[in-house]
């Protein structure tokens, strides 16, 4: 069943002015985040739920069959869709003709179709496949929506937020997945998507990305984005092995509650 986690809506937002505002829907295979922002001011909205991957496109149905907004006539709708099927090839060396190979390592069977874009300030290419069953659902409800590559979006924000430092990991936390990458004075090394279950889950794919590129825990920070806290117990965890942890430092959305930190919701900065 999905849960809502955050609600925020202002009191004098409603389909009057919605040909005034931006709809961006973040559609993902655990959880589904809603914005409406004023095209140059304030932000009216911000809702996102989590739910069980099994049950990601009956519960992104019932979310989304609930609201009136998908049929408001926003001045412009963007999408993004969370894959876990992403990864990263250097620039010289992909071949776009064999962009699918490059996920089937990830996994045998995608239910979707290899796209990628060069990530040019990192001498890398990103490459991810859409999942087709999200896709449709995002189609029906937002027929006009502009797609934004997620990936891209998620991997240039950290490099932007990690580059004044040698060395430096960063994590993005889902519902159910993180987002793992690390750099080297500003250059892509490692990007993947874990699925976990609990906190030491965490811990050890964090943990394997500073073994891998022998990077010391207690000189190179982590940048933490997404569903986290310091009051959740993989944050505890994380303190008693990473001395330098921060929090990626996104831009606030206008209007958005000062409760409600910025990286919390860094999907709905992508791009901005």
């Amino acid at each position: 069943m999905e849960k809502l986690s955050v609600n925020y809506r202002d009191n004098t937002f409603g389909p009057d002015i919605a040909d005034e505002c931006v709809l961006r829907a973040v559609i993902g295979a655990d959880g589904l985040a809603l914005s409406v922002r004023r095209k140059y001011g304030k932000t009216q909205l911000l809702q996102t739920w989590a739910y069980a991957a099994d049950q990601s496109e009956n519960a992104l149905r019932r979310i989304l069959n609930k609201t009136e907004m998908p049929a408001w006539p926003f001045e412009s709708v963007e999408l993004l869709y969370f894959t876990p099927i992403a990864t990263i090839a250097p620039k010289r060396m992909f071949d776009p003709s064999l962009a699918g190979d490059y996920l089937h390592t990830l996994k045998e069977n995608i239910n979707g179709k290899a796209e990628y874009e060069a990530l040019n300030q990192m001498d890398m290419t990103a490459i991810w496949a859409n999942d087709t069953r999200l896709t449709t659902i995002g189609d029906y409800f937002f027929p006009k929506a502009k797609t934004l590559a997620y990936t891209v979006g998620l991997l240039e924000a950290f490099q932007k937020f990690s580059d004044k430092n040698d060395v430096a990991v960063c994590v993005h936390f889902r519902p159910s997945h993180i987002q793992l990458a690390a750099f080297e004075r500003g250059s892509l090394l490692f990007f993947n998507t874990f699925l976990y279950e609990k906190p030491s889950d965490v811990l050890y794919f964090t943990l394997l990305v500073y073994d891998q590129f022998h990077l010391k825990p207690n000189d190179a920070p982590l940048f933490i984005s997404g569903e986290l806290l310091p009051d959740a117990e993989i944050y505890r965890q994380y303190e008693r092995f990473i001395k330098n942890i921060r929090f990626l430092g996104a831009s606030p959305l206008m209007g958005v509650p000062d409760t409600l930190a910025p990286h919390l919701y860094l999907d709905q900065t992508l791009f901005l």
